[in-house]
């Protein structure tokens, strides 16, 4: 199974999985200071692209250890650049906006609230390619069963979409609507299992996203039942994410949020200079296995 390692430099290593776009993102924080794990992330993250970068907006959490909050960390991470390290910028406030970085490619994101102990853990609330808009519906979706509740889905590319969403809906229940999974994609391609009491009761639909602009699903598709004996198909797996071994590449960096939301790190305010536009970057070292 595919999975990015995220690395700090601080102290007392940790470590958990998270489920992203069909895959499981582990998460190596080998001393990341993350004493505030207690902590609840940002609530309602709004996620939007500008020409040449994305805007992010939240509301403030709620519950214990909350009345320390000092600042908000925002790790963005191009998928589309061979050997891209995750980078972060910090802010006091929402919102926030990070420019610099390159239009076309997708930008996975995930703010951290950090109070007087430390840091929580990355909230991954979506994906974003930045200076495009909102997606044109999906197309051309197939379906292939590899057994009775085995199913592989393809689709055609969405320009703009930065992901993926897939709904489901059991055509033998009238009151059923499309659910959508938990989980977004970022491949036009989907192996979904085990679908009970067979294939062949379910339909399936595909929508795109950017960010926080979803259009309307694609024409919805019938899971048809298993061929006698059938060829098996499977999705591919990921790309690798640095094929050539070549050295990290690190992107640019952020600005916005309110007037008083000075750039910031962990450590206190950061100044700023042409190598480092704005913020705090960590070196964050992604690996896929």
């Amino acid at each position: 199974m595919s999975s990015l390692a995220f690395r700090g430099s601080h102290n007392s290593p940790l470590g958990a999985s998270v489920p992203v776009g069909g895959m499981s993102i582990e998460l190596k924080m080998a001393g990341y200071m993350m004493s505030g794990f207690e902590l609840n992330g940002p609530a309602a993250v709004l996620l939007g692209t500008t020409s040449t970068g994305f805007d992010v907006s939240w509301d403030p959490p709620t519950g214990p250890y909350t009345d320390s909050i000092t600042q908000y960390e925002i790790l963005y991470w191009d998928k589309d650049e061979e050997c891209a390290f995750i980078t972060s910028a910090g802010f006091l406030s929402s919102p926030a906006r990070i420019k610099c970085l390159v239009p076309g490619h997708r930008y996975l994101v995930a703010p951290i609230t950090w109070n007087a102990a430390g840091g929580e853990f990355p909230k991954i609330v979506s994906s974003v390619m930045v200076g495009r808009g909102t997606p044109p519906p999906s197309s051309g979706l197939e379906i292939y069963a590899n057994y009775p509740t085995t199913v592989e889905l393809t689709w055609a590319a969405s320009p703009n979409a930065a992901g993926y969403r897939l709904w489901s809906h059991n055509v033998n229940k009238p009151d059923n609507i499309s659910q959508a999974q938990n989980n977004t994609v970022e491949m036009t391609c989907s192996d979904q299992y085990p679908l009970f009491p067979g294939t062949w009761n379910y339909d399936w639909c595909v929508s795109a996203y950017n960010g926080n602009a979803e259009f309307a699903k694609g024409k919805c598709v019938l899971d048809p039942s298993p061929r006698p004996s059938p060829a098996q198909k499977r999705c591919p797996p990921p790309p690798e994410w640095c094929p050539a071994g070549s050295g990290p590449k690190f992107p640019g960096g952020g600005g916005g949020g309110s007037e008083d939301s000075t750039p910031t790190g962990p450590d206190g305010p950061v100044p700023t200079n042409s190598s480092r536009p704005l913020a705090y970057q960590h070196q964050w070292l992604v690996q896929r296995p």
